[in-house]
């Protein structure tokens, strides 16, 4: 299910801060001050305006008393690659073995979408591996998003077309920034082969990207643990519809060069 790089004519951006999550799922996340949110909000419609199409942000924080902003659209769109994180972490939860380890490397480091195939498939039927699939997303902080076990799009995994906000998806990526379940996740994001391009612009960040087509151009998608000079950490996620692939990596390295001015802006905590 890898996506090609393309120009999108939106763009959405996700960051959230969040409490590393324990067997329970993590509480919601506060909205930042008004005033701060205000400020996003009049700048990112600046920025919108060198952009080849609607965009959105949303970053959560990682601490008890998480905040979370957000900017631009916040509607579900298809998750593209970025649903092989949970799907990988379901598939670790029920076998630790060699084999699933390596799938879940070649998933999440190269993309691989027959490695992401083949740990579906362990998750057992579609309706019971998107059951699995869905239990990692509800312990993060997403009730509303439920994974898409039949095919939607000719020649595109079911999967990858669950709609995912990029709020749900900055609401994953805070809550796994520390726990135990999300570190050989984090090890394959770190490690990951995919273009410098968007996220992977911060000093240090977990991402993993997510691409395809949409009508009239493609749909890029990005989601890290962005993780700041003195250990902080944060959830975020960008999401872009452009004219093409290509013009949404520039799009998204766009907007993380805006948003790595603003980052700490959204009060966050070490592991």
């Amino acid at each position: 299910m890898r996506a090609p790089v393309a120009a999108l004519g939106a763009v959405v951006l996700t960051v959230s801060l969040l409490v590393a999550p324990s067997a329970q799922a993590a509480p919601a996340p506060a909205q930042v001050s008004r005033a701060t949110q205000k400020k996003w909000d009049q700048s990112f419609a600046a920025l919108r305006k060198r952009l080849s199409g609607p965009a959105s942000v949303s970053v959560t924080g990682l601490g008890r008393r998480a905040d979370e902003i957000h900017v631009g659209s916040t509607q579900r769109m298809s998750a593209w690659s970025t649903i092989k994180i949970p799907i990988s972490m379901a598939a670790l939860r029920r076998s630790k073995s060699a084999t699933t380890k390596n799938r879940v490397n070649r998933a999440l480091r190269h993309s691989d979408n027959g490695a992401a195939a083949q740990l579906w498939r362990q998750l057992g039927s579609g309706r019971i591996a998107a059951k699995r699939t869905n239990s990692v997303l509800r312990k993060y902080g997403n009730k509303a998003t439920s994974t898409q076990w039949r095919t939607v799009r000719a020649g595109a995994s079911p999967y990858g077309q669950t709609k995912w906000s990029s709020v749900g998806q900055s609401y994953l990526m805070a809550g796994i920034a520390c726990d135990r379940e999300g570190i050989y996740i984090r090890r394959q994001l770190n490690a990951a082969t995919s273009g410098y391009w968007g996220l992977r612009r911060f000093d240090k960040a977990y991402v993993k990207n997510g691409y395809g087509p949409r009508k009239g151009g493609a749909l890029v998608r990005q989601v890290a643990i962005v993780v700041g000079k003195d250990g902080r950490r944060w959830g975020v996620s960008i999401s872009i519809r452009a004219s093409s692939t290509n013009r949404g990596f520039t799009d998204a390295s766009i907007v993380t060069d805006w948003l790595r001015k603003r980052i700490r802006q959204v009060p966050a905590k070490k592991c």
